[in-house]
């Protein structure tokens, strides 16, 4: 039998629901942050390691597969070891107005991202507020979960990056978008559901 591991982040907690092959509910779990009003990355860790941790062993040594799930345009930036190197912006942060505005004037018309709240205005506030010596990666909430668990940073899929403006009908970032400053930050896209990688050994003890 084949169990399969999904984890939802939301605004106030943390679930974990796992399903066998033929989709039925084996295993629920929940965590509940301790403050939600004030999202931070060294909860979600505790959060995820937490659920992990109570999987039924059984299940545990079953699992084929894992899938994050988590709130859209919540974003980061991190360095080569995953460390935040500023406050996560969530989303609802719209402190980029200034940069959705500008936005408005280089993307296609009533875009996405021509918003305060997308994961593209929040990109381009964070690179003109934020030392990025350090920086390596702009994350969203699910790509540092999911790169806690493997060990493998940037790499999204094109559900989270919708919101940061990426082309879902050509499958690639816009010609427009990678000429902005820092582009390079921005994560390779995959396709929902594709195999990213294996778990390291560190999560495969929890």
């Amino acid at each position: 039998m084949a169990f399969f591991l999904g984890l939802d982040f939301g605004t106030s907690g943390a679930r974990a629901c796992v399903i066998d092959e033929n989709g039925a509910i084996v295993h629920e779990s929940r965590f509940a942050y301790t403050q939600p009003e004030e999202p931070a990355p060294p909860e979600w860790r505790e959060a995820l390691l937490s659920l992990l941790q109570h999987l039924p062993t059984e299940l545990a040594a079953q699992l084929n597969a894992i899938c994050v799930d988590a709130t859209s345009a919540t974003v980061l930036l991190c360095d080569t070891a995953l460390r935040p190197v500023f406050p996560v912006l969530t989303y609802y942060d719209s402190r980029a107005a200034a940069e959705a505005a500008e936005l408005q004037k280089l993307a296609p018309p009533d875009h996405v991202v021509c918003t305060p709240t997308s994961g593209l205005a929040k990109f381009l506030w964070l690179t003109r507020h934020v030392n990025l010596s350090e920086t390596a990666y702009f994350m969203h909430q699910a790509d540092w979960l999911a790169a806690l668990l493997t060990g493998t940073g940037g790499i999204s899929d094109y559900h989270n990056a919708l919101k940061t403006g990426y082309d879902t009908e050509h499958m690639q970032w816009p010609a427009w978008l990678m000429d902005l400053p820092h582009a390079h930050l921005l994560p390779q896209v995959v396709a929902p559901g594709t195999a990213i990688a294996t778990i390291s050994p560190e999560i495969a003890q929890h």
